[in-house]
């Protein structure tokens, strides 16, 4: 239910203590992943009244609400089950575990067909999470370690673009390729636009393949009833990396490490469900965000992975954070996120971060090892820490300091460690937005851009249009 924070006692306490840079080091762990907050900007006195915050607004019962099931989407009432489908087979929700196991069959299924139909080439088109999660999958897994070479050349369109669709297809040889549609409800404009460009390029539907809650239509549009993989109504689409969107990476670099991803997450819901305040990786996250946010007026933050493997990373969490919590609130909610890989950033930037007018907060992720040259992973590491050194301490009086960041450590570029990191993501956006009063699953905005579009392709037009719209006749 919607509250107004700003009455509860701990965030009036909040509102009287400043931002503190002591040194005193705030290290935890879980899931393999190692949670450095000693540079966030706070003290002792600040942390015990951010989690004081957290349990008067009950963090514990909104985490147990979610991972039970509970109708946590309250404007669609429905869950937000995305858990459920990384879980283990014994620890699916009864509710959904009919949904979830068809969706593993389904897979299965697919990929027996595809290996039998024979491709040198996939095609993958979807907008928003189902395009920008593939796209992610596919650059980590072609640097991490232990993945092997991919067993089809993958091809991701994530716009209605006709350079790409046309620079796609002259690559490709349409007797040797795979085409993936996924769409929740097989509706969206874009994505319908360029499925049939493809259809009629592919010619073959039996080539044909659609990941959907709407199987219906998409046997209407033309795509055999065992190529369709479904979507369950209950997981949002900044959360489908879960479901049958990650079907064209399931392909190209085997089931196994998406199988480890997926370990790598339900360890991190493992640790969630049951660590209390003090130990929870995803509530400590959270209220060091909601103190930069709402008490150090940290208005934006950056993302910077040290690893081009993870280089779509700040991408990723732009649309998890900016699409989840970018809602009305009594008080600011999610910040503005961009990001780039590290140490490119320091060329670019990071100057504004040291010396700009406004203050940004920045979380720094950072694996303990990389494969290949030790130096140079050293190099990365070194820049790393010194950055965020920079930030809270400067040098003045040129580099004032007392910008804040966290540092997220990886024990390496491993499948699991990246599932752990994406949970500990979700989990904090989830805990935020309940300690805001705001709902994480809708969409709203997104819904109404997507109907002003409609209204110009039917000649309604919207304010401020007409003439715009004038030069393209």
């Amino acid at each position: 239910m919607p509250h107004d924070l700003r009455q509860t006692a701990a965030w009036q306490a909040l509102d009287l203590l400043a931002p503190a840079f002591d040194e005193t080091p705030r290290i935890s762990r879980a899931a393999g992943l190692t949670l450095d907050l000693t540079t966030a900007g706070y003290d002792g006195a600040v942390q015990q009244q951010l989690f004081a915050l957290a349990e008067e607004l009950n963090w514990s019962s909104a985490r147990d609400d979610l991972l039970s099931g509970a109708h946590v989407n309250t404007s669609e009432n429905q869950a937000a089950l995305h858990t459920a489908m990384r879980a283990a087979g014994d620890k699916i929700p009864p509710a959904v575990k009919g949904d979830v196991l068809a969706a593993r069959a389904a897979i299965q299924t697919c990929l027996a067909k595809v290996q039998a139909i024979g491709a040198l080439d996939i095609i993958h088109v979807g907008l928003g999470g189902s395009g920008l999660a593939p796209l992610f999958l596919r650059s980590f897994f072609q640097g991490a370690q232990g993945v092997s070479g991919s067993n089809y050349r993958l091809h991701i369109i994530v716009n209605a673009d006709p350079v790409t669709l046309r620079r796609i297809q002259q690559q490709c040889d349409p007797r040797k390729t795979i085409v993936v549609i996924a769409s929740k409800t097989f509706t969206t404009d874009e994505t319908m636009l360029v499925a049939n460009q493809l259809k009629t390029w592919l010619g073959d539907l039996r080539r044909m393949f659609a990941v959907t809650l709407q199987a219906p239509l998409a046997e209407k549009f033309g795509v055999p009833k065992d190529h369709i993989i479904p979507l369950p109504e209950w997981l949002g689409g900044r959360f489908s990396l879960w479901g049958g969107v990650a079907f064209p990476i399931l392909l190209t670099f085997g089931p196994q490490q998406f199988e480890q991803l997926q370990q790598g997450a339900r360890k991190m819901d493992e640790h969630f469900a049951s660590a209390p305040a003090e130990e929870s990786l995803p509530l400590l996250l959270a209220l060091a965000h909601i103190w930069q946010q709402n008490f150090m007026g940290c208005r934006t933050r950056v993302i910077i992975p040290y690893a081009d493997a993870l280089r779509h990373l700040p991408a990723y969490l732009q649309q998890l954070e900016m699409e989840s919590n970018g809602k009305a609130c009594v008080v600011p909610t999610a910040p503005a996120i961009f990001g780039g890989v590290g140490s490119t950033v320091q060329h670019s930037f990071m100057q504004w971060m040291h010396q700009g007018s406004d203050l940004a907060a920045t979380d720094f992720v950072v694996a303990d090892r990389l494969p290949g040259e030790a130096a140079l992973s050293e190099v990365l590491r070194r820049n790393a820490l010194a950055q965020s050194a920079a930030l809270a301490h400067g040098a003045p009086p040129e580099f004032p300091g007392g910008r804040p960041s966290n540092m997220v450590f990886l024990p390496e570029l491993s499948p699991a460690a990246l599932g752990a990191l994406l949970a500990l993501y979700e989990h904090k956006v989830y805990l935020e937005a309940h300690i805001w009063g705001i709902n994480c699953f809708d969409q709203p905005g997104v819904e109404l851009g997507k109907k002003l579009a409609r209204q110009i392709s039917t000649g309604d037009i919207p304010r401020s249009t007409g003439a715009r719209l004038a030069r393209y006749k």
